[in-house]
């Protein structure tokens, strides 16, 4: 199932891409040629037909963080959300990831105010555990190694006055490091928690590994997410069509959603 995936998400980009190149490539003649009424009336045809695809890729994680939240927050019906965290990016984009948050706690309250439907998917605490020794210890990374990158320097600017600073600032082993941010996901998820029993919300813990994840807006727009944690990668499409949309959701909760 994962290389008919793959298949299909490779003909979804490869039909955006040549049109977009097919687009690009007039366009450069367009500029550096004459170019008759006719060859421009082509030109606006081509371009109408590459705004008018309903899938392409667009940044991998985590600089998809602003696309997903440009997505959720424009939701005026219904949120479906099948993700590892709802801390996404609190360590590789603190400062996208904080808005994220603060943006489900919103539509939370919208959930529960009964003006939309929010329902979200994501790991209990062992395989939150799980994915992030996974993520951080791919390669026996030591965590000063981790200390010195790049996310580091941000994560901790972000933290510098934070009341659990001192915590964060005395880890010395990875493996403490990945138990703190399991512990901050943990904490988050019990923010979100919903005791009112509204069927407008629901936040689920689930225990199976999902192969991908998936922001649904509305029912008609679509971010997903296809993350390959071994070699630190994520790559990403958006897309408006609906059955596409329909075969993803499906797979997800046939094969690993469990209430």
């Amino acid at each position: 199932m994962k290389t008919e995936l793959l298949n299909l998400l490779g003909e979804v980009v490869a039909l955006g891409a040549l049109i977009i190149a097919i687009f690009s490539h007039y366009v450069f003649n367009k500029r550096f040629s004459g170019i008759n009424t006719k060859f421009l009336e082509t030109i606006n045809v081509i371009e109408k037909l590459a705004m008018s695809v309903t899938t392409h890729k667009i940044d991998e994680f985590p600089k998809n963080l602003s696309e997903i939240i440009k997505l959720i927050d424009s939701a005026e019906k219904s949120i479906e959300i099948y993700s590892d965290l709802t801390c996404c990016g609190i360590y590789s984009a603190p400062e996208a990831s904080e808005k994220y948050r603060n943006l489900l706690l919103k539509k939370k309250a919208d959930a529960l105010s009964e003006n939309i439907s929010v329902r979200i998917y994501t790991y209990n605490k062992e395989c939150t555990k799980n994915i992030m020794n996974k993520f951080f210890n791919p390669n026996n990374i030591t965590f000063d190694e981790i200390k010195k990158s790049h996310y580091a320097t941000v994560f901790l600017k972000e933290r510098i006055n934070h009341q659990k600073y001192e915590k964060l600032k005395n880890i010395e082993e990875i493996e403490a490091f990945a138990e703190y941010l399991t512990e901050e996901e943990m904490a988050f998820k019990k923010k979100l928690d919903d005791d009112t029993s509204r069927e407008t919300y629901e936040n689920i813990q689930i225990g199976s590994q999902i192969p991908f994840f998936m922001w649904i807006k509305d029912d008609m727009d679509a971010i997903i997410d296809f993350p390959y944690v071994e070699i630190g990668k994520e790559y990403s499409i958006q897309t408006s069509d609906r059955n596409l949309i329909g075969i993803f959701k499906n797979f997800l909760v046939e094969r690993t959603i469990e209430k």
